[in-house]
């Protein structure tokens, strides 16, 4: 079938600023605390959860989340193609 790759390795990758919000939950060590164990869950269903983070603010909040080997901070929009690039190479020898 055109179009369908069979693949041992999943991947998703998550562009973000780092910090998580959601309407009704106030307390950000409890955000944080969600999206960590959203990407523990991936990973225990074979599927590797990498963060890109734009700007510097958020990258010790995406660190915690998604594992500081799974994080990549773009400082600039402008920057993000050639980061992007970067990390398909690095997670391709992996």
């Amino acid at each position: 079938m055109i179009g369908r790759a069979n693949s041992a390795r999943k991947l998703v990758i998550v562009l973000t600023d780092g910090e998580p919000s959601d309407i009704d939950v106030s307390d950000p060590l409890d955000l944080v605390e969600d999206a960590r164990r959203a990407a523990i869950g991936l990973h225990g269903r074979g599927i590797d959860a990498y963060g890109v983070v734009l700007g510097q603010p958020g990258i010790q909040t995406a660190s915690r989340i998604f594992g500081r080997g799974n994080t990549m901070m773009v400082r600039r929009i402008d920057d993000l193609p050639g980061r992007l690039s970067e990390l398909y190479f690095r997670l391709a020898r992996r």
